[in-house]
């Protein structure tokens, strides 16, 4: 009997839901991207409600490219705050470097800082383009703190990681996003080696070498999710020989499997 009454409260809260984003979807003020779409809407709701906060403001600061939601670094800001971390910033425009430091309210002792200067940029193709061109010490701060809130207090986001400029600019594919956890210290020293460039004459040491790092760096993480964001890290920073794409496709399906 219990069972069936938490059924039928289940499908009555649903039902409830629905017609609360049909009614929404219905509305002239919401963005065009939930206009007339209750599926759309419900997804916002939900989001919403993982981050304890309104639809309407899930609705607004939530951006798509493809089918990737994102959401701006401004909002990031907010979330981290609310969720009352310290988040404190600084740009030295003498190096064009711009820092992020995030202290978690349940680990005060601990500063978690990243950088991103002009250096940072160019490697990832970034410095010279769009906004990068018009507003370069913005994108540099903006960088800084996303990436600094995926490696500090990435719940805070709902499961949404990029804003909208990293994935217009990155090799993101634009199928369903995937919540992203915290590196492992191995694929961060994976990653800070140099990654093999292209070359009229390949060297197979210097691909074998790579090879073998990442394959140790992968075998240290212990989540679907970890691979994706070592993956996608490695897409973004190096030429990636085919063996590297099967050796995490390969360790996805392990953790998946677990």
């Amino acid at each position: 009997m219990s069972q069936e009454m938490e059924t039928t409260s289940f499908e009555n809260s649903l039902a409830v839901q629905m017609k609360h984003a049909e009614i929404l979807s219905q509305a002239n003020m919401i963005p065009d991207k939930f206009k007339g779409n209750p599926a759309n809407v419900l997804v916002a709701q939900e989001l919403a409600q993982s981050m304890g906060e309104s639809t309407w403001v899930t609705m607004s600061e939530l951006y798509f490219v493809g089918n990737v939601p994102t959401f701006s670094a401004k909002y990031m800001r907010t979330r981290v705050r609310a969720a009352k971390h310290i988040l404190r910033e600084s740009f030295d425009p003498e190096t064009m470097t711009a820092t992020c430091t995030i202290i978690r309210h349940d680990d005060p002792d601990f500063e978690h800082t990243i950088r991103w200067d002009k250096a940072k940029a160019e490697a990832h193709g970034l410095w010279g383009k769009g906004h990068w061109k018009k507003n370069p010490e913005l994108m540099l701060k903006n960088r800084a703190v996303s990436e600094c809130v995926r490696e500090a207090c990435n719940e805070v986001m709902g499961g949404v990681d990029y804003t909208r400029e990293e994935v217009e600019n990155g090799n993101f594919n634009t199928g369903p996003v995937t919540a992203t956890a915290t590196r492992q210290d191995v694929a961060q020293q994976a990653l800070s080696a140099p990654a093999p460039k292209k070359k009229q004459e390949p060297e197979p040491e210097d691909d074998d070498q790579f090879v073998e790092d990442v394959k140790a760096a992968l075998a240290e993480l212990t989540s679907p999710e970890a691979v994706t964001d070592f993956m996608q890290e490695i897409r973004e920073d190096a030429d990636v020989p085919q063996a590297i794409l099967d050796l995490g496709r390969q360790r996805w399906n392990e953790l998946q499997e677990q």
